[in-house]
């Protein structure tokens, strides 16, 4: 899951991105970028971003928070594996 996430975000940066990488504040990611990601991540995953998951921008601010909630979105781990609780 994660690397889709990854080729996700650095088609839309036109770049190679690290998992850490700041894309909000480093102004790699615009409004419109934003909508553009959420767009493709409920496409890819089929799911669907709630308007305050939307406006909480941390939630998009780095590939790996973009995998933690996706993951907690699809029931998956950042491995794309399933979750197991217990």
């Amino acid at each position: 899951m994660q690397e889709r996430i990854r080729n996700i975000c650095e088609e839309l940066c036109c770049r190679e991105l690290g998992e850490k990488e700041e894309l909000i504040a480093s102004g790699l990611l615009d409004s419109f970028k934003i909508m553009e990601l959420i767009c493709s991540l409920e496409e890819s995953f089929d799911i669907v971003f709630q308007p305050e998951e939307i406006t909480e921008l941390d939630n998009f601010s780095c590939i790996s928070r973009i995998a933690e909630i996706t993951g907690r979105k699809t029931g998956l781990g950042q491995d794309g594996k399933e979750k197991v609780s217990g």
